[in-house]
């Protein structure tokens, strides 16, 4: 059992936990020099895995069948799981599931007895002929036509269409600078922390300064490309990129930004 990532969970599911995850033990706020998203990336990798890649379905041999055969299923399946995308993989876990094949060397099912049927009784013997009687007069049968000329169909209800949904219902598509920038704007109204450092979402300012214009050391913690910045009035006019040595980085980056005061 995972100490993150539990079982139950859907990929869908464990993707936010994971972003959950990221921010509450970064190491920018843990100061554990990142050793916990350690063991959280290696842990998501495999749960990932794990979830993507299910069993080989491959039936499990019947009584009498033979362990070569049945090895050779099994060496098969998995050569193909090998090159097969996961929408496939799922699909033939659940056809397994669903239609187990049956072996043909297994013992057959019992047989089902029944009670013979009864012997019909003999017909009774023919009496002496009477007066024939005279045979009845026959009745008038229905037109051929009328007797095989089928019912109307009841015609079908047209199908409803659903409505399309108008430009101004669609959900705007945002993408990641988008992100990044509105947190940006929002870390520039929140309060301080105790580290003295403004925060909101992948957004943290570390050091500011307003003598001439409003100048501010920026760390973008996007996991994608985590960087350190320099803004002035807004606008970027240094950027690299942030690895695991990120306290000598923003020292850099503060030295940098005085420069241009």
């Amino acid at each position: 059992m995972m100490p993150f990532f539990d079982d139950h969970l859907s990929l869908d599911e464990a993707k936010q936990h994971y972003r959950q995850l990221a921010r509450q033990y970064h190491p920018d706020v843990a100061r554990d020099d990142g050793k916990t998203m350690q063991i959280i990336n290696a842990e998501y990798e495999q749960f990932t895995l794990r979830k993507e890649r299910p069993a080989i379905a491959v039936a499990a041999p019947g009584l009498h069948a033979d362990p070569h055969a049945w090895f050779a299923a099994m060496k098969q399946a998995a050569q193909a799981a090998a090159h097969a995308t996961p929408e496939a993989r799922h699909h033939a876990a659940r056809q397994a599931a669903a239609h187990r094949p049956i072996d043909a060397t297994s013992s057959p099912p019992p047989p089902i007895h029944t009670a013979p049927a009864p012997a019909p009784a003999p017909a009774p013997a023919p009496t002496p002929a009477a007066t024939p009687a005279p045979a009845p007069a026959p009745t008038p049968a229905a037109t051929p036509a009328a007797a095989s000329a089928p019912a109307p169909a009841t015609p079908a209800p047209p199908r409803a269409r659903a409505p399309r949904s108008s430009p101004a219902q669609r959900k705007p598509v945002v993408s990641l600078n988008q992100r990044e920038e509105a947190d940006y704007q929002s870390a520039r109204f929140a309060a301080k922390d105790k580290y003295g450092c403004r925060r909101s979402g992948n957004a943290v300012i570390f050091w500011e300064d307003d003598s001439w214009g409003c100048i501010e050391c920026v760390a973008v913690l996007t996991p994608s490309n985590p960087r350190h910045e320099i803004r002035k009035n807004g606008s970027v006019v240094h950027s690299e990129p942030a690895t695991r040595k990120w306290k000598a980085e923003r020292q850099e980056i503060i030295a940098r930004a005085r420069c241009l005061i």
